[in-house]
């Protein structure tokens, strides 16, 4: 949830009412109301308009998702994970009726005043935003690191280092160990710049077929040499942006440098990048 949406969630939660209504994502004034499973079985799905944009909302028990509460079910791991896939259904059914900007999973508004409060003082940004997002999807980019096999590709192709290695391989024992060192030093500091200039390059060729590419921070127990955008497309330009990559990883097969794709999906970074600029 970006830093504006949640304080203002947070704000229309002092004072406790029975009911709050749980708000999946801004769509246009008007948009189709999806059929199917609300965030609660038995809820509904409405719109909250204000002007020219609106919020797909569920009125819900309050105490549900209000952690303070004793009864919260927020701690059990298995009705989270059955809302989140409820959230995120609801969004898909969205996202095939037309634009639609997904908000995080338990964003919770007081009563309707303070989410048409809100989405009056964001109108003209979320109006724009839906505008980039229509008719299209995002997919996720990964470009990771083998470390040791892109190490040992950076042996057989930089100059520099092949030149390292031999005089490591010709040194004595004193010599070869300050060397060593250089060569190790020598090692990290080309993977760094191999990845980086590897990097830039598929964010341009992401950037010719997307409509606008977000880099996406990885959490920093798995971001150990990788890096990772996500692409907002035109639907009918999906191919073309998969090709892109497809080339990228063929140049890339056999370096210790690889890239996945995964998508599609609607367009969450989007929206959390947009949203961020809209407080």
């Amino acid at each position: 949830m970006s830093h504006a949406l949640e304080a203002a969630v947070a704000a229309t939660l002092d004072a406790f009412t029975e009911t709050a209504w749980y708000a999946y994502a801004i769509v246009p004034s008007g948009a189709a109301v999806p059929t199917g499973l609300a965030i609660l079985e038995g809820a509904v799905i409405e719109l909250v308009t204000e002007g020219a944009v609106a919020a797909l909302v569920s009125p819900i028990p309050r105490d549900l998702f209000t952690a303070s509460v004793a009864t919260t079910m927020m701690a059990d791991p298995a009705w989270v994970a059955a809302r989140a896939e409820a959230h995120h259904g609801v969004i898909l059914a969205a996202s095939e009726h037309g634009a639609c900007l997904p908000l995080a999973f338990g964003a919770l508004f007081s009563s309707p005043e303070p989410l048409r409060a809100w989405l009056a003082q964001r109108e003209a940004c979320l109006l724009a935003a839906l505008e980039q997002a229509s008719g299209a999807v995002e997919w996720s980019v990964t470009l990771s690191q083998d470390e040791a096999g892109h190490h040992a590709w950076l042996d057989g192709h930089d100059p520099r280092l092949g030149a390292l290695l031999a005089q490591v391989e010709r040194a004595g024992e004193g010599t070869g160990y300050l060397l060593r060192r250089q060569l190790d030093r020598a090692r990290q500091d080309t993977a760094r710049a191999h990845l980086h200039a590897t990097g830039a390059d598929l964010a341009r060729a992401l950037a010719a077929w997307a409509r606008a590419v977000t880099p996406d921070p990885l959490p920093q127990a798995h971001a150990k040499g990788a890096q990772r955008w996500t692409a907002l497309v035109s639907r009918p330009l999906q191919d073309d942006l998969l090709a892109a990559v497809a080339h990228i990883v063929r140049v890339l097969d056999g370096t210790g440098l690889a890239v996945t794709c995964k998508g599609p999906w609607p367009a969450y970074a989007f929206a959390r990048e947009a949203m961020s600029h809209a407080a």
